[in-house]
């Protein structure tokens, strides 16, 4: 299950409880996606929150699994009590608690009073209480290459990781890209990419009259799309990220599970951000 699909498939389940509640026909704003708020009636809005990947098994039926929480954040007009509120929590929180959905895994909600909130919308301020759904998604993909390869210097290890970028995604995608201290003129009005490769601490890993050390790191690829444009374009190209990159060795570099992360709004982008976490052994 992609990015996408997983989205939808929340989407889908929290639309479906709403318009069965007491509660039906109230506006719900998704990730950046446009609403024109209510001046005195309950909204809510719906944040997709991607935030961890982790191979959990190795091997031929080797298994990835990533998550978060989604947040459903629940508005109701100030100084009118918190009946409406939580009422509108619990619909929320019924429909996710325990629940499974086309393979996404739910935990227990929890609720959290963020209080009064100044100025959405036309300008009226509201009671605010955040419903935190817990989720996971478990993926099936044994690692694609020969494992981790020999590279001499961390400059090999940012171009394998650009260059493979380059030719699965940015190329075919025809998506402008901007690499690290690279220029970049960004597109006014379509959606374009940023890729930062993060080095993390290494170790020594093998003694002898070749050292081996292992070299993690990070790749980093904030997307930037259009605001109040909706979070579709995001998701499918994060998805082919994640397509071509998780459990894949490829020139000397071995990438794991990654994630997303809604970064949220940003001058004028929407932006996600996808982490590729990946290893490569560097011999000396």
């Amino acid at each position: 299950m992609g990015f996408q699909s997983a989205s939808d498939a929340m989407r889908t389940k929290l639309r479906d409880a709403i318009a069965a509640s007491a509660f039906a026909g109230t506006p719900v704003q998704y990730d950046n996606g446009p609403l024109e708020h209510p001046d005195a009636s309950p909204w809510l809005r719906h944040e997709l929150g991607w935030g961890w990947g982790q191979g959990v098994e190795l091997g031929s039926g080797a298994s990835h699994r990533r998550g978060g929480a989604a947040t459903t954040e629940v508005y109701v007009p100030v100084e009118e009590g918190d009946k409406q509120a939580l009422e509108l929590a619990d619909v929320v929180a019924s429909a996710f608690r325990l629940a499974k959905v086309d393979g996404v895994l739910f935990g227990a909600p929890s609720l959290r009073r963020v209080g009064r909130i100044a100025g959405l919308g036309a300008g009226s301020d509201w009671w605010r209480v955040d419903v935190l759904c817990p989720y996971r998604v478990d993926l099936a993909a044994a690692l694609a290459g020969d494992g981790p390869g020999s590279v001499t210097s961390w400059q090999a290890v940012h171009n394998a990781a650009r260059s493979r970028f380059k030719t699965k995604i940015a190329d075919p995608e025809a998506l402008p890209t901007q690499y690290d201290n690279a220029p970049l003129d960004p597109p006014n009005d379509a959606s374009w990419a940023h890729v930062a490769v993060l080095p993390g601490e290494g170790a020594l890993v093998a003694r002898g009259a070749v050292r081996r050390y292992r070299a993690p790191g990070v790749m980093v690829v904030v997307l930037s799309i259009p605001v109040e444009a909706g979070d579709k374009e995001a998701l499918v190209l994060a998805d082919k990220v994640d397509a071509a990159f998780r459990a894949v060795a490829d020139a000397g570099v071995v990438y794991r599970t990654p994630w997303l992360r809604a970064v949220g709004r940003v001058e004028a982008w929407w932006q996600a951000a996808v982490n590729v976490p990946f290893y490569a052994d560097l011999l000396s």
